[in-house]
């Protein structure tokens, strides 16, 4: 039986992923009898102390000898499935469960077959295709009832485990696991739970583990288990075990490397040391600025401008991987375009002589077709980067690179494809209003939240989005924002916020931003921080989205519980930069045409950026004018047609006249006629 966790940082981190924390994370709150005994009840608390423990090997035992069954289950076991008519008759077989146990499963298979859209026949009772068509669905297409997803996802879970569908996932992990995991902090141990429970279910050792290991927990993610992305869970732990094996000195040494985005036919290990150690320096330099740069540095000192130019800005631990990429990519062109491996000694081979680098582009672009692409884009713009500032190159050899990167550039004339269609789905009505009231739908039900883990996630849900909507910044400096240095007071005894002030130092391209704070924004950062952030930031802390330690939350935390909460309360998955896109989008359905606008509220230093990300909007509204012409002539049209009837029914024509016979004479007249 799980026991009850303290809350801590942990807990709250869990909370941001609902779907994750529930099935990925050892610590995450136990199902309780409440969740078992109406399956459209509210989710328990964290603090409910009836735990219905896992079923026992006897339970799972029961009714195997039936033939009937293991007829089904051999469906299964030979790929192909059973369906949920088949599930439910196999469940009116289980005479150890009690009427409400029977009731409440059985009331889970049918709900997960109505939230798929398919028949109860067409519903495969397999891993891959519960996750794909039912864990996958946003919280709309369940009702919209809180808790009830949670609840139903619980009882199908134990009816797919007593089917033999998928592994238990509330195992303990093995003892000599459990001394690796009380040596990593909240992060690592989220990261890791369920690798840790799938080596202690195949009974894999630390010291035994390999890469294959990774490609094993992938296909077990993804055929024994209902988890929701198991890839991005396999990616998640290799980065948590690799960042252990460099920090823990009983960690194994075993390095689990990333799979590379462009498949290379040249290891690593098999270019020479000199260019392994040029690698590794580039990227001690790209972590941390230079002195130089930060105390001044004097171009015209020979000596030091022979060397590489400093680094005025240390990059992020994802962009120097993508860098280091793009550099092996062009060693391994360069080699397979005829260059030997004992010749490819440093950096400076990639750029000097430059019919190098020339070959390195013209052998991707060959082998693309002859056409380009984001990653020779970047190869090339990475090779004139080396030649600029790593090791410089004469004046001719760097123009000649600099015309060779631009030359390579993918240009986009608008926005991409898919972020287009993150628009148009938003086009409706309904979603956009779900989107636009989401941040006090967020912090109602954290209000009412007793759990105060979960009463932090939410609010800190609804706070971001807020933010995004109102004052739509880049992630990056959303994640950085402090609650004393950039969020402006002037009021002393209210402590209203009225503005948030970021100084150029900390923007992209260099330009300050201020964003006035409206009044519900207000709010929002008000009980962030008066009532939730207390409870998860560090000591010390100074962000206003704090993190582990003293840090700020990470860029994928923010991403993760933003898309999360998106597509379970809106039915999309909205990731944060794409609030900038609705920003102009809306802004310039407005107001058609006002690209200065667009390109104040985004914090854009030139007007040509904002007008080619967002020409296409232009487009939309001509569509739309002409549309209202149309109606409009249609409407004159029609009202012109009708006054047209009007008028004839009051002057009839000769021959309406002529075919209502002969006007009657009077009586007086007939009878003298007759006479």
């Amino acid at each position: 039986m799980l026991k009850k966790k303290p809350y801590s940082q942990l807990d709250f981190f869990a909370a941001l992923a609902p779907g994750v924390a529930a099935t990925h994370i050892v610590e995450a709150a136990p199902v309780t009898a409440a969740a078992h005994e109406t399956v459209g009840s509210d989710p328990a608390t964290p603090g409910d102390q009836s735990v219905i423990p896992p079923l026992d090997a006897g339970d799972e035992d029961t009714g195997r000898a039936d033939a009937a069954r293991d007829q089904e289950l051999s469906k299964w076991t030979s790929g192909e499935g059973i369906s949920a008519v088949e599930v439910l008759r196999q469940m009116s077989r289980w005479e150890d469960l009690s009427t409400s146990q029977h009731r409440d499963m059985s009331s889970a298979v049918r709900t997960a077959v109505r939230v798929s859209g398919l028949s109860m026949a067409a519903l495969m009772m397999t891993a891959p295709s519960i996750r794909a068509h039912v864990v996958s669905k946003p919280l709309p297409d369940w009702g919209d009832r809180k808790g009830r997803r949670a609840n139903v996802l619980s009882l199908l879970r134990r009816v797919l485990e007593r089917l033999d569908v998928i592994d238990k996932e509330s195992i303990p992990i093995a003892d000599e696991w459990e001394l690796l995991r009380e040596r990593l902090d909240q992060r690592g141990r989220m990261s890791l739970a369920a690798f840790m429970r799938f080596a202690t279910f195949h009974e894999i050792a630390p010291a035994t583990v390999r890469a294959d290991t990774l490609e094993m927990f992938r296909g077990w993610l993804h055929e024994r288990t209902i988890i929701d992305k198991p890839d991005k869970l396999v990616n998640a732990a290799r980065r948590a075990w690799n960042q252990a094996a460099q920090t823990i000195e009983t960690w194994p040494r075993t390095n689990l490397a990333l799979k590379p985005r462009r498949k290379l036919r040249t290891p690593f290990s098999a270019y020479l040391a000199s260019f392994r150690e040029d690698l590794d320096r580039m990227r001690e330099r790209l972590s941390g600025a230079d002195a130089e740069a930060l105390f001044g540095f004097d171009l015209a000192d020979d000596e030091a401008a022979s060397g590489p130019l400093p680094i005025t800005k240390a990059l992020r631990r994802a962009t120097i991987d993508t860098r280091l990429q793009h550099i092996r990519t062009a060693a391994d062109a360069l080699h397979r375009s005829g260059i030997p491996l004992e010749q490819i000694s440093s950096l400076r081979t990639l750029v000097e002589p430059y019919r190098h680098a020339r070959q390195i582009i013209e052998l991707l672009w060959n082998e693309n077709g002859r056409k380009k692409s984001p990653t020779i884009s970047h190869v090339a713009e990475t090779l004139r980067q080396i030649g600029k500032f790593h090791t410089p190159v004469s004046e001719g050899d760097l123009a000649r690179l600099t015309d060779l990167a631009k030359k390579s550039a993918v240009r986009y004339r608008s926005m991409t494809h898919k972020n287009r269609t993150l628009l148009e789905q938003l086009n409706s009505p309904e979603r956009l209003l779900r989107l636009l009231e989401l941040p006090s739908v967020l912090f109602d039900d954290a209000s009412s939240e007793t759990s105060p883990r979960r009463a932090a996630a939410l609010a800190l849900r609804g706070l971001v989005i807020a933010l995004l909507l109102r004052c739509p910044m880049r992630l990056a400096n959303l994640l950085l924002l402090e609650i004393e240095a950039h969020l402006v007071r002037p009021d002393p005894t209210s402590r209203r916020v009225a503005a948030i002030i970021i100084p150029a130092n900390l923007t992209k391209n260099r330009e300050p931003l201020c964003y006035p704070v409206p009044e519900d924004l207000a709010e929002f950062l008000d009980l962030w921080i008066s009532h939730y952030r207390d409870g998860v930031a560090g000591p010390g802390s100074p962000f206003l989205i704090p993190g582990l330690e003293d840090r700020p939350m990470t860029r994928q935390g923010i991403r993760d519980a933003v898309k999360s909460v998106t597509r379970e309360r809106v039915g999309v998955a909205i990731h944060p930069h794409a609030f900038r896109h609705l920003a102009a989008y809306l802004y310039l359905r407005a107001r058609p045409g006002s690209y200065e606008g667009a390109r104040q509220l985004l914090g854009h230093r030139d007007l040509r950026t904002t007008t080619r990300a967002y020409l296409g909007f232009e487009a939309d509204a001509a569509f739309r004018d002409f549309d209202q012409i149309l109606n409009a002539e249609i409407e004159t049209l029609d009202a012109a047609r009708a006054g047209s009837r009007r008028r004839r029914a009051r002057k009839p024509k000769m021959h309406s006249l002529l075919k209502r016979g002969p006007k009657p004479q009077p009586l007086s007249k007939i009878l003298k006629g007759s006479t």
